[in-house]
């Protein structure tokens, strides 16, 4: 990543913006906390990235090499992306904290381009999770065996489906494919 082809000022007026959104954020699921404490882990995830970002938004003020900078900025985003995706399937978030997730998506997604970036994930936490997924979907599968019906050999079918299709996902993130290409296959999933 060539940094020196960085405009500063668009970075830091994107930092700050992303910072503001959070601080909306964290308010709007302090709101939604109140009707459903379940979702506090959000809280914290969500006070831990803005004070990073903060952070990383007056290094960038100060003048700090952007080089230096480069990994916080792909940690951010992937963090970001994982902590975005959870909030998005959960139910009991308000619409004012789902448009405030959405803000700062598109935030991430002009940070990303600035830099010129590919977004960054943890492979091994994906892998981790498809390996639960893969893992439950088993034993539903033996679960529904037990039972031979018409209408149960249909779910064991959508079920091995299901298996088949995480598997496919996960040799994708094994085999170092890009995240857009992961991203595409998991889109195809459901």
């Amino acid at each position: 990543v060539d940094v020196s082809r960085v405009d500063r000022r668009v970075l830091g007026n994107l930092l700050t913006e992303c910072v503001t959104e959070s601080e909306r954020l964290y308010r709007a699921l302090e709101a939604d906390y109140r009707r459903f404490p379940a979702i506090r882990p959000f809280l914290s995830a969500v006070i831990s990235l803005r004070a990073r970002a903060s952070r990383t938004s007056q290094d960038v003020k100060a003048g700090t090499d952007l080089e230096r900078l480069l990994p916080e900025f792909q940690q951010l985003g992937s963090e970001w992306r994982n902590v975005s995706h959870q909030m998005s399937q959960t139910r009991e978030l308000s619409r004012t904290s789902l448009d405030s997730i959405d803000r700062i998506d598109r935030l991430e997604r002009e940070l990303e381009k600035v830099f010129k970036l590919e977004p960054q994930f943890d492979r091994r936490a994906i892998l981790l999770e498809f390996s639960r997924l893969e893992s439950a979907i088993n034993n539903l599968t033996k679960e529904l065996e037990l039972n031979r019906s018409d209408s149960v050999r249909e779910l064991i079918y959508q079920a091995r489906k299901l298996d088949q299709q995480a598997y496919i996902i996960s040799q994708r993130v094994v085999d170092q494919y890009s995240y857009t290409d992961i991203v595409n296959e998991y889109s195809r999933f459901g």
